[in-house]
């Protein structure tokens, strides 16, 4: 067997244990997502307890800025 043939060979079952770990990966963090919600649930029921946090909380999103969300919600952004 020439060095090309065993080398695209290695790469081959290499590409294929990746492909199985991915898809494990995938199941683990869909079940760490779904073991996980009463715990969030509990958080955000928690921390969210009026009105104005809930609103920051909806309006974060990771591309507006504090500033954004306090101007948009007309609240002091040391309340972000």
């Amino acid at each position: 067997m020439s060095n090309d043939k065993i080398s695209n060979q290695i790469l081959s079952e290499i590409s294929n244990k990746l492909d199985v770990l991915q898809a494990q990966l995938q199941q683990v963090a869909k079940w760490l997502r779904f073991e996980n919600l009463p715990k969030l649930r509990r958080i955000l029921l928690k921390e969210l307890d009026d009105d104005t946090k809930k609103l920051v909380f909806e309006f974060t999103d990771g591309e507006k800025s504090r500033r954004d969300i306090a101007g948009t919600l007309s609240i002091p952004d040391s309340k972000v």
